[in-house]
């Protein structure tokens, strides 16, 4: 299961950046549309 768990450690991660990429435009700082 080792796919399996380094396809959800990349999902985490990605779905991390899209969070920190939405909070940063929500609080006004426009930097990578």
């Amino acid at each position: 299961m080792t796919i399996g768990y380094e396809y959800l450690d990349n999902y985490l991660s990605f779905m991390r950046y899209k969070t920190r990429a939405s909070l940063r435009q929500f609080a006004g700082y426009d930097g990578n549309a």
